[in-house]
């Protein structure tokens, strides 16, 4: 007998990440929930200076928005995938408004990723594809 595996939707994962008293970060990989680790010190300075940088590049220049790792974007369907970048960048004729309350429908233009000590680069490797598959312009 075979066992068929849910496969979970961007609305689950939404009430899943955002459950009275959790703080979990997750994504969401081809239907499956992964969870993701608090990142360490230096990823967090890393992370916020690229991201300052390019919020300043992007607003003077009135590009786009810019995103921090938080924010989630749906790259995939059937089964789904939703993945947060360190830093994510739609520009300007991307963006519909409102601005969605979850989940971005759309991959962003550019995606950054700090990479981790703990992070292999098979992982890396695979979000990159799965970027650029969906869409995204550049993967730094």
């Amino acid at each position: 007998m075979v066992v068929q595996q849910k496969l979970y939707t961007p609305d689950d994962l939404w009430k899943l990440s955002h459950q009275p008293g959790e703080a979990k970060r997750l994504e969401l990989v081809k239907g499956e929930i992964r969870e993701m680790t608090p990142t360490g010190a230096l990823h967090g300075v890393v992370t916020m200076e690229v991201g300052r940088l390019i919020a300043n590049y992007v607003r003077s220049h009135d590009l786009g928005y810019v995103t921090g790792a938080e924010t989630g974007f749906i790259l995939r369907d059937d089964p789904y995938t939703v993945r947060a970048p360190d830093v994510g960048m739609i520009v300007n004729a991307r963006i519909t408004f409102p601005i969605p309350e979850k989940y971005f429908p759309l991959a962003p233009d550019l995606a950054v990723e700090v990479v981790s000590p703990g992070d292999t680069a098979q992982d890396i490797r695979e979000k990159v594809i799965q970027f650029l598959q969906a869409g995204t312009r550049l993967v730094w």
